[in-house]
């Protein structure tokens, strides 16, 4: 067999070749679901009970006892037999008389930007189904409460009434000076509602976004278990093949207004990017991810500089075995300090994105 990527070699294992790999770990024999899903013993851990899942559809595990996690086949045998990815995927492959290609860290930097895809296609309606998240819902009414429009702070931050109206951005302004953002599930579902603070005493304390309350009650979800500016963008998404990841969703506001209706930017809501939200990524059908984090250095060079690279190579590596990855780093200084590589308008951020580096699989 010519040489494969490690996505592909995911996509090549059959059910028998994962009864056979379970087998090699210490699952003698397996059992179904009615979905025809495969149930196995948690060798993930060392446990005997038949409670480790694997879901033929998507490709991943889910243990239901000690582990309480979802991964895919290369970190179930990290895991099990406490090895690194590259041992893991050296052992599948010689277990299945796979061969691949050498994937080391390289950086490369491309001279014609990402976004110039744009102008190269029609729209295109595209109708794949996604798999989804699991969310409570929330009616939408609730939205009725508050001012339609846009508020001046965003305006002031490269963000147009277009966009706003696009992901349904409000204001908050009879009572408590703030922006309020709907989330929504790949489908369109409002499954949460998050505000921006804009007041001084409620940012300095520490408490810029939270969740929305009205009535007594708490409009929160699972940040961790979505993306948000998913549904909004998910045409672009797939019609392009790519999807840029930003911390917040100003930043994605942004992007819309940079690109109207063919951004493929959205906002992890946080510093970091869990397992489910990989999941969804990789459900996609997509072929390249750009982490776009804001920028926690002041200095190119730093020690604090050092840090912060080696955790956004941590999560790019997340993606890097499966997709084409890359990361967005400001080390010409045209970003300040804590900002978003949006934040300077759309030349900015195409030239941060025209130096983008590629991230590979740790050797």
């Amino acid at each position: 067999m010519s040489g494969i990527t490690t996505r592909e070699i995911k996509e090549m294992l059959t059910e028998e070749n994962i009864i056979t790999l379970l087998k090699e770990l210490g699952s003698e024999t397996h059992l179904t679901d009615r979905q025809n899903n495969l149930i196995f013993k948690t060798v993930c851990h060392g446990g005997n009970s038949y409670k480790l899942y694997y879901y033929v559809e998507s490709k991943i595990f889910k243990c239901y006892t000690n582990c309480d996690s979802s991964f895919d086949v290369f970190e179930l045998v990290m895991k099990t037999k406490e090895i690194s990815f590259q041992e893991s995927l050296i052992y599948i492959c010689r277990l299945f008389d796979f061969k691949i290609f050498g994937e080391g860290f390289s950086t490369t930097n491309k001279l014609t930007s990402d976004w110039d895809i744009i102008e190269k296609y029609n729209f295109l309606k595209l109708k794949e189904d996604v798999e989804k998240v699991e969310h409570p819902l929330y009616d939408e009414n609730i939205l009725n409460y508050f001012t339609q429009g846009l508020h001046e702070t965003w305006v002031a931050d490269g963000i147009d009434h277009t966009a706003g109206a696009k992901f349904g951005i409000r204001c908050d302004n009879a009572v408590n000076n703030r922006i309020i953002i709907p989330h929504r599930d790949i489908t369109g579902n409002l499954i949460g509602i998050r505000v921006r603070n804009l007041e001084t005493r409620m940012v300095e304390s520490g408490v810029k976004y939270m969740p929305l309350i009205l009535q007594e009650k708490i409009y929160t979800h699972s940040i961790g278990s979505n993306l948000y500016g998913i549904y909004e963008n998910l045409e672009s998404i797939k019609k392009y093949g790519k999807i840029v990841l930003f911390e917040a969703e100003k930043s994605v506001l942004q992007c819309e207004t940079f690109y109207p209706n063919n951004s493929f930017a959205v906002a992890t809501c946080g510093s970091s990017i869990t397992t489910a939200q990989r999941e969804i990524i990789l459900s996609l059908g997509i072929k390249e991810v750009f982490i776009a984090f804001d920028k926690q250095y002041q200095e190119v060079g730093s020690e604090e500089e050092i840090k912060y690279a080696k955790k956004i190579r941590s999560l790019a590596q997340k993606f890097s075995p499966y997709l084409t990855t890359y990361v967005l780093w400001d080390n010409l200084g045209d970003i300040g300090y804590k900002d978003s590589p949006s934040d300077k308008g759309r030349d900015i951020l195409e030239k941060i994105m025209k130096n983008k580096f590629e991230i590979g699989c740790e050797e």
